[in-house]
C-alpha cells in the first residue's frame, strides 16, 4: 500500500484554494449582478450593420466581454410597433444586419434585448430606408459650447456623389434636441447642454429633396459638460 504523504496533499489542497479565491468573479464562472450592453451605431440602413457589446458585471467589481454567443448570451428583436415593420438578422455574435423595411416605410425603431444568464438589457437601433444621401461628421461627442461641422453627400444616377451641405442646395436640418444642440441652415452644429445627463444623445434629421423625392439621413451626437 502506498503511503500517503498528507502534508503535502494538504499544501497542494491549500495551493488550489488560494488559487482560486485569488480568482476574479467574472474567471471563476459566477453570475453577474448585472449585464450592460452598447450599440456602436443607432441608425443603420437596409442593408447595412451594426454591432452590439455586451459586458458582464460582478459583485467584486470585475467584468466579461460576454458578447459572444458561446457564453449563453442571446438576443432576440422587438420592434416599436406591432406588426413588425422591419426585418433584422442577428447574429449569435451580436452583429445586426438590417435586412428590410415594409413597403411606405421610411424609417422604423427596433428594440433588441440581450439575454445573459437571467439578467437582461434593451438596446434601440432604427433602420432606415435606402437613401440617396449620407451625412457625416468628423466627431460625434462634443462638449457643450463646442461646433462640429456636418457633411452631407448626393448619391447621383452615375454613381458620383455631389456634395450637398449647404442649405441653399436645397438640404434642411432639424435638431431633435434644441435644449441641448442647435444645428444652423448650413449644417454647423453646436453643443449646447447636457440637462444634467453626460453623454446626453441628440439626433440631427437631414432631409434634401433630390428628382422629386425627400431623401432623408439622420445622424447621432453624444453632448458632454
Amino acid at each position: 500500500m502506498t503511503d500517503i504523504n498528507y502534508k503535502k496533499v494538504f499544501m497542494l489542497l491549500a495551493l488550489v484554494l488560494f488559487s482560486c479565491a485569488s480568482m476574479s468573479c467574472a474567471e471563476n464562472g459566477i453570475e453577474p449582478e448585472k449585464v450592460t450592453a452598447e450599440i456602436d451605431k443607432d441608425a443603420i440602413y437596409v442593408g447595412d450593420t451594426a454591432q452590439i457589446r455586451v459586458t458582464a458585471h460582478y459583485s467584486d467589481g470585475s467584468t466579461k466581454d460576454v458578447t459572444s454567443g458561446s457564453h449563453g448570451t442571446r438576443y432576440i428583436a422587438f420592434s416599436e410597433y406591432l406588426p413588425i415593420k422591419a426585418e433584422l438578422d442577428i447574429s449569435s455574435d451580436g452583429r445586426v444586419n438590417a435586412i428590410a423595411l415594409d413597403k411606405g416605410e421610411n424609417s422604423a425603431l427596433e428594440f433588441i434585448v440581450i439575454l445573459h444568464k437571467g439578467k437582461k438589457y434593451m438596446v434601440g437601433v432604427t433602420i432606415l430606408a435606402d437613401s440617396a444621401i449620407r451625412v457625416g461628421a468628423p466627431k460625434t461627442k462634443l462638449k457643450v459650447s463646442e461646433k462640429v461641422q456636418l457633411r452631407v453627400w448626393k448619391t447621383l444616377k452615375d454613381g458620383t456623389k455631389e456634395d450637398v451641405t449647404s442649405g441653399k442646395s436645397g438640404t434642411k436640418y432639424f435638431s431633435t434636441g434644441l435644449s441641448s444642440a442647435r444645428v444652423n441652415p448650413d449644417g454647423l452644429v453646436e453643443a449646447i447642454g447636457t440637462l444634467g445627463e453626460e453623454g446626453r444623445p441628440v439626433t440631427i434629421l437631414v432631409r434634401h429633396k433630390t428628382d422629386g423625392k425627400i431623401e432623408t439621413a439622420q445622424i447621432r451626437l453624444q453632448i458632454y459638460q
